[in-house]
């Protein structure tokens, strides 16, 4: 009976573990999402062509529509 209520007890723990993973996980997620929002008003929002390039190669990968007026 005692090994019985150790493997349950124990079962509970590794759930509570996991549930608590993913509350961080979403949290975090969320938190993304939100600077995603912002980062993407301020770039879109700018009346000033701003153009996001890789250094590496000199791609363009996104250009704001500051660069049509």
């Amino acid at each position: 009976m005692e090994i019985i209520i150790q493997v349950f007890f124990e079962l509970f723990m590794i759930l509570l573990t996991y549930s608590l993973v993913l509350m961080v996980n979403k949290r975090l997620l969320l938190e993304i999402q939100t600077q995603e929002e912002k980062f993407s008003k301020a770039f879109h929002g700018s009346p000033y062509a701003v153009t996001l390039t890789r250094l590496s190669d000199g791609k363009v990968i996104e250009v704001n529509s500051g660069s049509k007026r």
